[in-house]
């Protein structure tokens, strides 16, 4: 580069230093002397810089200044952002940045179930080198020392390389323990071999969060108002949800108070599971939680949320404070043209029972039936029947808007002369008549399930008495 120096009238004689950083890193001088007053000195200089270790484009900068040697000059300005800018340089190196980082949805700290599989997603960008532009670079994620997967393998530009997304699936250790996710940038032909060159010399830096394995529930077998994972309530009526359950404590807290609470969006309503579980496997049963449905029309998503509160009274406070989990357990339509069915009871029994081939038997439940309010006089028909056979109509009049009209029907049905599981099912129509509600049911048989039936097998016996049938 090629430079003038001059030294102020006051001091003719001090000795000037140019000082060349690159960002805010002062390096060296390309002017060290006593160049006098103006005109000066004026000659060319070569410095060597070193670039940073980043990848990122940085400029290069003079500044002039009056020190006893080069030396003093670089310490008074390293770290400086002000000088002249004479030129910018680019630094591409191996490198990836990730961020947005959620482990399994819950951020950068989570709660996992150990043996199970869970979702990374981040957002990265990766660069090559410029002194191996077509190199193939991965960026594998683990687990502490074991290296799992890839979130990029691929052949990145030089700087500012390539951005993307990625969604990676690990799998959490089989133990209680503490643990992180870490990313590591290898340069092999493949993520096998990346995965591979994680394993061989782990990361030791680099962690993209932690999580703890160790406190946890599992909820399945989810039924909303004896209607599934799927069910219509009245606007503003009450319903169960009863559910499977494990939930365990972590070795660092086997005394603590758990609860599974249970409701809406940001409405807690009711704990399904109140309690000191042990340690994982942890302790396995069943609950149920009793909702009330929003009054305004609508379909809304069940959820829950793992809490560790003294009470429910408690923990339905964190769960309206901190929202709950992502998981969605089910769904209920409120409001429109609808039915809801319960307390069913097959010849006196529970829902599921065994008849005989082509017998009847009796069934009664409970019902709710409500229209819409865009048709509050319309004539509804509740019909129900054995899978395609449509059979009878518990309720046909006008119910009015919700609630609508509640009330126990006690029907008698009549089973198939094939022996199999058959499931009972209703469906609501906007006819003028049963019959033609039923006429309807077997154009297009209704999805809704409120009951089971298992018909028995039929055995003839000869005898000098004849043939005698015997059901069971």
């Amino acid at each position: 580069m090629d430079y003038t120096v001059a030294n102020p009238e006051g001091c003719p004689g001090c000795i000037a230093q140019v000082v060349i950083l690159v960002d805010t890193n002062a390096q060296d001088c390309v002017y060290d002397g006593i160049p006098g007053l103006a005109p000066g000195a004026s000659g060319s200089g070569t410095v060597s810089l070193t670039a940073p270790s980043a990848a990122g484009v940085y400029e290069v900068r003079s500044r002039g200044g009056l020190f006893f040697g080069c030396a003093d000059a670089i310490a008074a300005y390293d770290g400086s952002a002000t000088g002249n800018v004479i030129g910018t340089i680019t630094v591409s190196t191996f490198s990836a940045t990730i961020t947005n980082v959620s482990i399994d949805g819950q951020g950068t700290e989570a709660v996992l179930v150990p043996n199970e599989p869970f979702v990374v997603t981040l957002d990265y960008n990766v660069t090559n080198s410029a002194s191996c532009p077509t190199c193939i670079v991965q960026v594998v994620l683990g687990v502490d020392e074991d290296g799992q997967d890839c979130a990029y393998t691929g052949v990145p530009p030089v700087f500012p390389g390539v951005d993307g997304s990625a969604s990676v699936t690990l799998m959490a250790p089989n133990a209680i323990t503490e643990i992180e996710i870490r990313q590591k940038l290898t340069l092999q032909f493949t993520c096998e071999g990346g995965v591979s060159n994680y394993d061989a010399a782990p990361p030791t830096g680099s962690v993209l969060g932690t999580a703890t394995v160790g406190f946890g529930a599992e909820i399945s077998n989810v039924d909303i108002a004896g209607q599934g994972t799927s069910a219509a309530v009245a606007p503003g009526a009450e319903f169960d949800v009863s559910l499977d359950y494990t939930v365990w404590n972590s070795p660092g807290c086997p005394g603590c108070i758990a609860q599974l609470v249970l409701g809406f969006d940001g409405d807690g309503q009711d704990c399904a599971y109140n309690g000191i579980p042990s340690q994982f496997p942890g302790d396995s049963g069943s609950g149920t939680a009793t909702l009330t449905a929003p009054t305004a029309a609508g379909t809304y998503e069940i959820r829950y949320k793992r809490t560790f509160q003294f009470t429910c009274a408690d923990a339905l406070n964190e769960y309206e404070t901190e929202g709950p989990e992502d998981e969605v357990l089910g769904t209920i339509t409120v409001g429109g043209f609808n039915s809801q069915i319960s307390n069913v009871s097959i010849n006196g029994g529970g829902s599921t029972v065994a008849v005989g081939v082509g017998a009847d038997f009796s069934v009664s439940f409970d019902y709710v039936v409500w229209n819409s309010d865009g048709c509050p006089g319309c004539i509804a028909q509740l019909a129900v029947g054995v899978e395609g056979d449509a059979q009878d109509c518990a309720y046909n009049g006008i119910p009015g808007v919700a609630p609508g009209v509640s009330a126990k029907a006690t029907l008698t049905l009549t089973a198939p002369e094939d022996v199999g599981t058959y499931d009972l099912l209703s469906g609501l129509y906007l006819t003028f008549s049963c019959a033609d509600a039923l006429t309807n049911y077997e154009a297009s048989p209704p999805q809704r399930v409120f009951g089971t039936i298992n018909v028995g097998q039929v055995a003839t016996e000869s005898s000098s008495w004849g043939s005698v049938k015997a059901r069971f």
